[in-house]
């Protein structure tokens, strides 16, 4: 879909299903994009050529990048594709998505934590690595079935957060990690996030947790 000199690829419909609000401002509708990594920010104010300036907002100790999208900009796409605020009781995975990997790409950067969990083998205690997805539980089991038919990943139960409406999928099998990261990885991306990646898969294994 074309907006304007901006080809609406499924990276950018990633970032934008992943932390984009609606809010009204007066008479005027912005999606509102925020992240604590303001290469997203950076990076849609490049693609839809916005004169408004990338800014940002302190939450208690977090700092937030942001950028203001005229909602006309997006308006049709989203709503297309079923976009539901980020805080809704149910939020699917959008209905036309054409590069899949492209659009689990932006989400997984964002939506995404890796981390160390304990495991044993014989009475050895040592630390994994873990791959944990969050989203809403219908977003998540869409996530997991597609990644099934994609590339065979084991389907994983999704488990519930502490909220209830937060569910996540847990990796711990280094093969399937590997698999989902060849799979999503691509241009554009998310420097920082890449480096932590590769950082984690040169140390699948620790003996100890610093």
């Amino acid at each position: 879909m074309q907006v304007g000199n901006t080809v609406m690829d499924d990276y950018i419909l990633g970032i934008l299903w992943s932390i984009g609000s609606l809010v009204k401002e007066g008479y005027s509708e912005y999606f509102v994009v925020r992240h604590k990594d303001r290469y997203y920010s950076d990076f849609l104010k490049e693609a839809f050529k916005l004169t408004k300036s990338v800014y940002p907002i302190q939450e208690k100790t977090k700092k937030y990048y942001c950028i203001k999208i005229p909602y006309d900009f997006v308006r049709e796409i989203l709503e297309e594709n079923g976009w539901v605020n980020r805080w809704g009781e149910e939020r699917s995975y959008p209905i036309y998505v054409e590069n899949h990997a492209d659009f689990l790409r932006a989400y997984l950067e964002i939506h995404s934590s890796l981390d160390y969990c304990t495991s044993y083998s014989g009475k050895r205690k040592y630390y994994r690595l873990r791959w944990r997805i969050y989203g809403n539980q219908k977003l998540i089991e869409q996530i997991n079935e597609i990644l099934y038919i994609e590339i065979g990943i084991t389907s994983h139960k999704p488990q519930s957060t502490v909220n209830e409406k937060t569910t996540y999928l847990s990796l711990t099998n280094l093969q399937e990690i590997k698999k989902i990261i060849e799979y999503i990885e691509g241009e554009p991306k998310s420097a920082n996030w890449w480096e932590e990646v590769e950082e984690y898969l040169s140390n699948p294994k620790l003996n100890s947790l610093k």
